[in-house]
């Protein structure tokens, strides 16, 4: 379990975040910033898992990359500090940063063929409740723009890598990117995924490109093109981690496929799979308590230990529900009391079905057993809303 640092040393993690933050993008103590960054980065998105953001969990990959990533051979402080020649980064560094954002496009877009995105939800539900675009609002508030905002977010991520990789059609591509995470930054409250979308699709642009915008000399007198001494070695061994990192990149967002069921129903492989903005689930949470040796029970509201932004996560998550009924049984027990159990009475409505059970309420949670095997314990969409099945 990650714990919190001390409240006046959490302020100073977050300053020092900034700090190293800094001395990445002046290439200064490249090497250890980029290695502080991570851990520390790291570090904070482990910290609450209610706070899980796919573009937190980017910001994690990266800059674990970036660690590897010889990206202070130019126009770093380093160079002037300790004397360094200046030359270019290889190649690979680059496609391999190109590679994530594309493996990043490609699972969106393979998550979005499913019933319920090919069907317009949950855009639905959410353009004419949570969006205001003047003058735009009131043509938002439609059919046709939910189906408009479906397939094009469909097409856009399916359709991104490939022709972000042709040179005929990148000079298209970008801007259609730039465009769709421009209305995704102002649509949906998706934090800062949009700016990094932006800064990572710049990646497929040719390489020079900074230097021919600004207008920098192609080759200042204080560079040489004389690369550095390679350690083939340490070569040999950075190529076998990234190439392990990008196989397991790959094959992680089919974890899902393993688990039976709907994944925005029962959660099961959802995570790190790039599975952004395809459910609308709200629940409604319970929990039963039974203290066997004085044969009591009592009810326990879960905002009574967690905070707005944590309750709406947990009760539609169901790792997280067992996760809390253990929280519960220990925190509930008295001196004296035998082991606490747990009942889950938690129903919940996924894009506007009706309201289902989700877990399982004769099941003591609080001994629920949640891993890598499929959990019995989580109940099924019943068959008939399993499809997409809507009211209209």
């Amino acid at each position: 379990m990650v714990r919190t640092w001390p409240r006046l040393w959490m302020y100073g993690h977050f300053y020092a975040l900034l700090a190293v933050a800094l001395c990445i993008a002046a290439g200064l103590f490249y090497r250890l910033s980029t290695l502080l960054f991570s851990l520390g980065y790291t570090y904070v998105f482990l910290l609450d898992q209610a706070q899980y953001q796919n573009h937190y969990y980017l910001i994690c990959l990266i800059s674990f990359l970036l660690v590897f990533i010889p990206a202070h051979r130019n126009l770093a402080l380093d160079i002037r500090l300790f004397s360094t020649p200046a030359s270019t980064v290889p190649a690979w560094a680059l496609w391999l940063l190109r590679a994530q954002m594309g493996l990043v496009y490609f699972y969106g877009g393979i998550a979005k063929l499913n019933a319920d995105w090919l069907s317009a939800w949950p855009l639905r539900q959410w353009l004419p409740n949570t969006v205001y675009l003047p003058p735009f609002t009131h043509l938002l508030d439609t059919m046709a723009a939910a189906y408009l905002f479906s397939y094009s977010g469909l097409l856009i991520d399916l359709a991104a890598f490939p022709l972000l990789m042709w040179r005929r059609t990148r000079p298209y591509t970008i801007p259609a990117l730039l465009l769709f995470h421009f209305m995704n930054s102002q649509l949906f409250g998706i934090g800062a995924f949009p700016y990094l979308g932006v800064a990572l699709t710049l990646l497929y642009l040719p390489a020079d490109w900074p230097r021919r915008l600004f207008n920098w000399p192609s080759d200042p007198p204080t560079h040489t093109n004389k690369a550095p001494e390679t350690n083939y070695r340490a070569t040999r061994l950075t190529l076998v981690v990234l190439t392990a990192y990008l196989v397991v990149q790959a094959l992680l967002p089919l974890l899902h496929w393993l688990y039976p069921g709907n994944p925005g129903w029962t959660e099961e492989g959802h995570r790190f799979a790039w599975h952004m903005k395809l459910r609308d689930k709200e629940c409604e949470a319970t929990f039963l308590l039974l203290e066997p040796t004085r044969d009591e029970r009592w009810l326990v509201h879960p905002e009574k230990y967690l905070i707005e932004s944590q309750h709406n996560k947990m009760v539609n998550r169901p790792y997280m529900v067992a996760q809390f009924a253990r929280f519960l049984s220990e925190r509930e027990r008295r001196p004296g009391d035998g082991p606490i159990a747990v009942r889950a009475h938690i129903s919940c409505s996924l894009n506007s079905r009706d309201y289902f059970p989700l877990v399982d309420p004769d099941v003591n949670m609080a001994q629920a057993h949640y891993g890598l095997a499929a959990a019995e314990w989580i109940l099924p969409l019943p068959p008939a809303q399993a499809g997409a099945i809507y009211p209209q």
